[in-house]
């Protein structure tokens, strides 16, 4: 998020490398921050590379942080967001930098809470409801998967379940792949034109009413995975 702002701060069509950037300009505080500041250099060097070469292949940074970075982003995310700002920022981007930061805040502080074991206060717990929805309202301004985990998806669950009397079902990673193999077998020796018709009427067969119609004999076993633990 705040490596999108950047580029969207700074007009870095023209250049290769990361040292063809001007220094006064945002790309290059935000890269020079974050490996001489924060001495985060595998992520600065992961930078670098993407900017020389995925950058120009229009693909985003994919980058996992280390426990080493976590700490250290906890502890000065704030030295980061203060060297973005420059002289001519607009209000539009003071007001992003604050969502930066109010996004970052919360996090941390939720992370601080939820992540422990011993040593947490009833008090902390407490707050955890607040500091969670706080993170969740800052990054529903600049997220629309967020805006719709948040309020699309309960209210489509709520009206699938009043009308169909089942839960709504959206896929994860777990049942992506089979599905996607059934689509795949739907989809042979159809034509372009009809392609989805004739896959949304192989599925509607082999789901509903082969199974509606005494076909279906396979002993369904409910599984025991859970997303909450007991």
């Amino acid at each position: 998020m705040v490596l999108k702002y950047v580029l969207a701060h700074t007009n870095v069509s023209s250049y290769e490398s990361v040292n063809d950037t001007p220094v006064s300009s945002c790309f290059k505080r935000y890269y020079q921050t974050v490996r001489f500041t924060l001495k985060a250099t595998r992520l600065a060097k992961k930078v670098r590379k993407w900017f020389c070469d995925d950058r120009l292949k229009n693909k985003d940074l994919e980058y996992r942080v280390t426990a080493k970075e976590s700490f250290t982003m906890c502890h000065q995310f704030m030295t980061l967001l203060s060297a973005l700002e420059l002289e001519d920022d607009q209000p539009v981007h003071i007001f992003a930098l604050d969502v930066f930061a109010t996004i970052a805040v919360n996090l941390r502080d939720s992370v601080s809470i939820f992540s422990r074991i011993k040593k947490v206060t009833d008090e902390e717990v407490m707050s955890l409801t607040g500091v969670t929805c706080n993170y969740f309202r800052a990054c529903a301004l600049f997220s629309s998967a967020t805006w719709t985990i948040g309020h699309c998806v309960p209210a489509n669950t709520k009206q699938i379940k009043q009308e169909l009397g089942v839960g709504f079902g959206v896929n994860t990673m777990e049942s992506r792949e089979s599905k996607h193999v059934s689509v795949a077998r739907f989809a042979r020796n159809t034509h372009h034109s009809t392609r989805w018709v004739q896959v949304l009427r192989h599925e509607y067969i082999s789901l509903i009413w082969l199974r509606e119609n005494g076909c279906d004999l396979v002993k369904h076993t409910p599984t025991k995975t859970k997303y909450i633990p007991p």
